[in-house]
């Protein structure tokens, strides 16, 4: 399975939360304001695409989780 993720699979889907990543792709406000239109319900959040990355990063994704998601 490949391809691009429609905005009627996020619907489907019922997301409480939907993170945008700084990369590979450099999501943006005006993403998050597209996609609130269509997900009312959903926290959408632009999220630091590094703080995914293997390795000395993660060791700060805690506090960075906790800091986004409160």
């Amino acid at each position: 399975m490949g391809g691009s993720v429609r905005v009627d699979d996020l619907q489907q889907a019922q997301l409480d939360y939907l993170f945008l990543s700084s990369e590979p792709f450099p999501f943006s406000d005006k993403h998050v304001q597209e996609l609130a239109v269509h997900l009312p319900n959903t926290r959408i959040v632009l999220v630091d695409g590094e703080m995914f990355w293997y390795g000395a990063r993660m060791l700060q994704g805690e506090q960075y989780f906790k800091y986004i998601l409160r």
